[in-house]
């Protein structure tokens, strides 16, 4: 692990220099994420070391990706977010800052930053792909409702399917045999009974 004095003085120095954590790198009011307003929060920096940025923003900006593990530099790909999304306002805050992520609803075109959304109740999710892969997804108000019953039912109905039943299959030396035709069954019956017919007999002793 990283040791407390790299992250925070201890709380002694805090108190004789008049500090608190509202002053420090990576305090509440002292960090401002990249991509959404919003103060507080879970943040972690751009792998360049170049901004801070919220945990929750990451995971739901398709060219953001959050890398895994216990690392602060985790955040890349915030650069390959285009230009006109930058230039687009949040349809809930209407703060020109950062970049908002579109309602995953088809054919929908609300804007919002994630966080803005929580604010307001809309439904942001997570789900899992047949590959493993978790998808995030964030719905507009006029969209939420509606999004959130349809994964609740898919959840419903997986959860009461039963899984198919196992097959079995004949074992191989008889599924073998099965497969043969009647004459090699002769064959292989006739070659049985040489075998339990031979008897092995002594061997002549050589003359002097």
């Amino acid at each position: 692990g990283v040791p407390q004095a790299q992250i925070r003085p201890p709380r002694w120095e805090m108190a004789a220099r008049g500090l608190s954590h509202r002053d420090l790198q990576g305090g509440s009011n002292t960090v401002a994420c990249a991509l959404c307003p919003v103060r507080n929060g879970a943040y972690k920096r751009t792998t360049d070391n170049a901004d801070w940025v919220h945990v929750i923003c990451g995971l739901y900006h398709p060219e953001v990706h959050v890398l895994p593990g216990n690392m602060s530099l985790a955040i890349e790909g915030v650069e390959n977010i285009k230009l006109d999304k930058w230039r687009t306002l949040c349809g809930l805050c209407q703060i020109p800052h950062g970049v908002p992520i579109k309602c995953s609803h088809p054919n929908c075109n609300a804007m919002f930053h994630p966080l803005c959304g929580r604010r307001v109740g809309n439904y942001l999710s997570v789900k899992v792909s047949s590959s493993g892969k978790l998808i995030h997804r964030g719905f507009c108000q006029q969209h939420s409702q509606a999004a959130m019953a349809k994964d609740m039912a898919d959840a419903t109905k997986a959860i009461a399917t039963p899984p198919p039943p196992a097959t079995t299959s004949r074992p191989k030396s008889k599924q073998k045999k099965a497969d043969l035709s009647d004459g090699d069954l002769d064959w292989e019956a006739e070659e049985e009974d040489d075998a339990a017919a031979w008897v092995p007999r002594p061997r002549a002793e050589r003359s002097a």
